[in-house]
């Protein structure tokens, strides 16, 4: 059986927030000259697209544990993920060089499902 975290502490909201905050930051860079992160995926192989796909799926499952783990529960973490996967997904509409992808859209949804049913799954 799957072992709660103690209640969340300030620390554990904190590391939540912040890998959030940077998730979105990174994904609503301009595509052409990014601060962070890779350029846009247009200039990539397929290799390099294979692995901005796989960032997307395991920054939204990292995002959705963190949030479960300082919340303690799984459905506001789910939320918390796919709400901010669908949001920076239609912000990218308004970034130069960026635009809504349904792929990393999907990708993000994804990652967040999978840890989210694979937490369903270790409780019971």
């Amino acid at each position: 059986m799957l072992s709660r975290p103690p209640l969340p502490a300030p620390s554990r909201r904190l590391v939540a927030l912040a890998w959030t905050l940077l998730l979105c930051f990174i994904l609503l860079q301009p595509g052409r000259d990014p601060l962070i992160g890779p350029a846009a995926a247009a200039d990539h192989d397929a290799f390099g697209l294979l692995l901005l796909h796989l960032a997307h799926l395991l920054g939204f499952a990292l995002m959705t544990w963190l949030w479960w783990r300082a919340l303690n529960t799984i459905r506001p973490a789910l939320l918390i993920s796919l709400a901010c996967g669908l949001l920076t997904e239609v912000g990218q509409t308004f970034v130069p060089d960026r635009g809504l992808s349904a792929l990393d859209l999907a990708l993000n949804g994804g990652g967040a499902l999978a840890v989210a049913l694979w937490l369903r799954w270790r409780g019971r």
